[in-house]
């Protein structure tokens, strides 16, 4: 790393899911609270993706993060990550964010005043969002979702289990959780009195929390019909243009195998040891990602006036080669404080996710 004074730059090439770039941000604030780095420094970041769907989702992702004292923003982000569904006061959250997200890009100004996505990309993202506002017009609902996602998580375990043989240990104090997620498919906020939630979870957090003794509990069919008749998909999971290429021979009914699981999702965000884990009081998934993502919204809070995050759909060797020879001439027009021209053609890091 450069020396501590200097202004410094990340590419994050095949951003997905974008944790990286979010434990990344984490100790930046850290060290500077700490002393050991002058708050003086600017950061820029540079996020690649080939695919439209996850550029859309970091999207949504940043404009929730950037709600520091927002419980709602914060409870919808934390869904959005990683569930399948989500209760519907979070689904009304994450439907304007879209909206706002909608609104924001077709407008010629920055994404937000720390965002930077150009212009000509804009219309591929749109395209994205304006399918999550319609909630895929219906195509998938809760239940169809949520038991095929389940399905398929359940079968990659027991494909895992019998590869490394031995059983998946469930995260540090979050036995119930765990047994939660395999046979419902759902986790729970640990905050019940969340605004507009009280009425809507409390009656079913009070049928969960009997007759779960382990991951192969028998659902409760009351239970069931709560969460599929008040919950609602987390659309921001579905890539509408894999889903016309699986249409184009014959229309399925069946959700696309997202390929990840609520408990593997969390055990990969943030695995604090015991001691940890107990010191900060967490008990669940949800304080797993608490913990996690008031921090990143924190340090967001904190270097926003230092911050640049240049979000860019494209293809990494094609980007990098650009960099190279200094012709990037689709990096955008000036938008705001923001001057394209002047963003950085080296770095001081560069991650590139399932590159072999």
């Amino acid at each position: 790393m450069s020396a501590l004074g200097q202004d410094l730059s990340w590419l994050f090439a095949g951003i997905g899911d974008a944790r990286n770039f979010f434990a990344t941000l984490i100790p930046l604030i850290s060290s500077e609270e700490k002393g050991e780095a002058p708050s003086s420094r600017h950061f820029h970041f540079t996020l690649i993706d080939l695919n439209a769907t996850a550029i859309a989702r970091v999207l949504i992702m940043l404009h929730l993060l950037d709600q520091t004292d927002d419980t709602e923003a914060l409870a919808c982000m934390i869904y959005v990550f990683g569930s399948y569904v989500m209760p519907s006061f979070a689904y009304e959250k994450l439907q304007q964010t879209i909206s706002a997200l909608i609104d924001g890009l077709q407008r010629e100004s920055p994404v937000q005043d720390w965002v930077y996505l150009a212009e000509h990309q804009r219309p591929a993202i749109l395209h994205h969002l304006h399918a999550w506002k319609t909630s895929l017009n219906g195509k998938y609902n809760t239940r169809n979702l949520r038991q095929s996602s389940l399905k398929n998580a359940t079968i990659s375990k027991t494909r895992r289990k019998k590869t490394l043989d031995e059983p998946e240990e469930p995260l540090t104090f979050c036995e119930y959780d765990d047994m939660l997620f395999w046979t419902y498919g759902i986790f729970m906020p640990d905050d019940l009195e969340l605004p507009n939630c009280e009425t809507e979870l409390a009656g079913l957090a009070a049928i969960l929390s009997t007759g779960l003794s382990t991951p192969s509990s028998v659902p409760d069919e009351k239970a069931l019909n709560i969460i599929d008749n008040t919950w609602k998909p987390n659309v921001t999971l579905v890539d509408i243009n894999w889903d016309s290429v699986r249409d184009s021979d014959s229309p399925h009914s069946d959700p696309p195998d997202f390929h990840f699981d609520s408990p593997a999702v969390h055990k990969a965000l943030f695995n604090p040891s015991e001691e940890v884990a107990e010191g900060f009081g967490i008990t669940s998934f949800w304080g797993w990602s608490n913990v996690f993502f008031r921090s990143v919204s924190q340090a967001i809070g904190t270097l926003r006036e230092r911050l640049c995050v240049e979000v860019v759909l494209g293809e990494m060797n094609d980007c990098l080669e650009r960099l190279q020879h200094d012709a990037w001439t689709s990096r955008g027009d000036k938008q705001g404080k923001f001057e394209p021209a002047l963003f950085p053609r080296t770095y001081n890091r560069i991650h590139m996710s399932n590159v072999p």
